[in-house]
């Protein structure tokens, strides 16, 4: 019997979507013994009772905003992180692999696809592999870190039956664990990113010393 293998994504501007696309045709034509679906958004899955029904789950999937999910995966992310809250394991006979994209530029840099991958594991599935994280203004290409996790998923893939019921492949924090802290998505501790004051903050102590030093500068001119 086959293996069944779901690849989902989570785009805002169809850069996963596109490298999900391309691996499902790349998957298909190499490997043997495996059935893929997909892609499919992350919000046309969001019933763990079919997920289940896979051996595998492949996600591809970014930011957007202050590091939330993008609106094509949001409701699966909603999804997970109640099942999480519950305390169930839905996806204990699954396992999963995490491609992110996104860029250094910003603070919530990964912050979807990290969480994604912890929860996922904390719900029960097997991580079978390390996540890859495309950084958009990094040193290795997009195309160079995609075909990076072609090359490991087809291994997974292979050895599916093999590695069931194994210990995951690594910590959920490989190869970074930094995510910004929102307490309602995720519990404190373990490789959190402690948000600052923010942007609103900053301007407004920048306003007080501005003020005090045009202050400081009127009262000398009038001495």
């Amino acid at each position: 019997m086959p293996s069944k293998v779901l690849f989902l994504y989570g785009t805002e501007t169809n850069t996963a979507e596109r490298a999900a696309g391309h691996l499902v045709k790349q998957l298909k034509s190499s490997l043997k013994g495996v059935e893929i679906d997909g892609p499919t958004a992350g919000n046309k899955m969001t019933d763990f009772e079919e997920i289940s029904k896979y051996d595998a789950v492949l996600i591809a999937t970014s930011s957007y905003g202050d590091g939330d999910a993008p609106s094509s995966f949001d409701k699966l992310h909603r999804e997970v992180k109640k099942a999480k809250e519950d305390g169930s394991k839905p996806l204990a006979n699954l396992q999963h692999a995490v491609l992110g994209f996104g860029s250094t530029s910003y603070e919530t840099f990964m912050n979807c696809p990290r969480i994604t991958d912890k929860l996922f594991g904390e719900l029960g599935s097997r991580r079978m592999q390390e996540r890859v994280e495309v950084d958009e203004i990094g040193e290795e290409s997009e195309e160079e870190l995609i075909d990076k996790f072609e090359t490991a998923i087809k291994e997974c893939l292979g050895d599916l039956g093999k590695n069931k019921g194994k210990k995951e492949a690594c910590s959920w924090d490989k190869p970074d664990g930094e995510i910004l802290d929102k307490s309602h998505i995720i519990e404190e501790g373990g490789g959190e990113k402690k948000s600052g004051p923010g942007m609103v903050g900053v301007l407004a102590i920048v306003a007080v010393f501005a003020g005090m030093y045009f202050m400081k500068m009127k009262k000398d001119e009038e001495e």
